[in-house]
């Protein structure tokens, strides 16, 4: 189905471990976005049998995407194109600068009133440059366009495939509104959802403050307990509480000892799992 608009891009920095295998940060917004196109490249091949094609094989190779962008911000140049930001909030490009490989997340309008979400798990940019125009006494300022390549992440999944994209759509039967709704929130890295929506100790702030995606916390206390509430974003979650190693139920109230204590919360939707902690100090 065609799509008639495009929003809320993002992207997200990209770090690697020995093995090269990507992890990624919370997503960032990039840039108002006018339009974009993906072109793909295949590794095209035919096999006959009796004079004829038998089957034919269609391996991803690569594929370029260019977004029409209004500006970047200078985070978005650090982070994409390696450009360096000086003490005094200039940019600096240098002959060694090198694109930095990111994911990129989108949505667009479809012509049935849904969105269509994607993400791209390892898109590396080129430097757009800026161009200029002159027209009588004024410049006029051209619209830039940023073109990037996509390619196979490094991870495979849990099929042993190196995934490049991942759609959905909105409204789907077969995909849950926190998938939706968390979209943008994080990288979506396939399987259930496995987060948390909201996680209480009674009224004492977080260390850092809650996210679905910060997974380890810390806080002081001078009560004798607490109620802790932890709630998944998917209603078809289990979450598993421990304090201490003893298990308690959410909504409830615990008791702390002097000194420190361990909340351990464990979120299970099928045979996918994110575990959650906290380092509670009772004073």
């Amino acid at each position: 189905m065609p799509t008639i608009g495009l929003d809320k891009v993002y992207y997200a920095k990209i770090t690697e471990d020995t093995n090269g295998n990507e992890s990624y940060g919370i997503p960032i917004h990039l840039a108002r976005v006018t339009e974009a196109e993906i072109s793909l490249e295949t590794y095209d091949a035919e096999h006959y049998s009796d004079d004829s094609a038998a089957f034919i094989i269609n391996d991803f190779k690569k594929a370029t995407i260019t977004l029409g962008i209004d500006e970047i911000t200078k985070l978005a140049a650090v982070d994409l194109f390696g450009t360096i930001k000086d003490d005094n909030g200039v940019l600096i490009s240098t002959g060694e600068d090198k694109s930095n490989p990111v994911a990129l997340g989108f949505r667009s309008k479809r012509a049935d009133g849904n969105y269509e979400y994607n993400w791209l798990y390892r898109v590396v940019f080129k430097n757009p440059g800026t161009s200029y125009k002159t027209k009588g006494d004024s410049i006029e300022f051209t619209t830039p366009s940023l073109e990037g390549t996509i390619i196979v992440r490094n991870k495979v999944d849990s099929n042993g495939k190196h995934v490049w994209r991942a759609k959905a759509i909105e409204n789907d039967e077969e995909t849950s509104a926190s998938i939706i709704n968390n979209w943008f929130n994080a990288v979506y890295e396939g399987g259930k959802d496995v987060t948390l929506s909201a996680l209480t100790i009674g009224n004492l702030p977080l260390k850092p403050s809650f996210s679905s995606n910060t997974i380890s916390y810390e806080l002081t206390t001078s009560d004798e307990s607490n109620v802790i509430t932890a709630a998944p974003s998917d209603p078809l979650a289990t979450v598993i509480i421990k304090v201490n190693g003893t298990t308690h139920t959410s909504g409830t109230e615990a008791t702390w000892n002097s000194g420190a204590n361990t909340v351990s919360i464990v979120v299970t939707n099928g045979t996918s799992t994110k575990s959650y902690t906290l380092k509670v100090t009772k004073e």
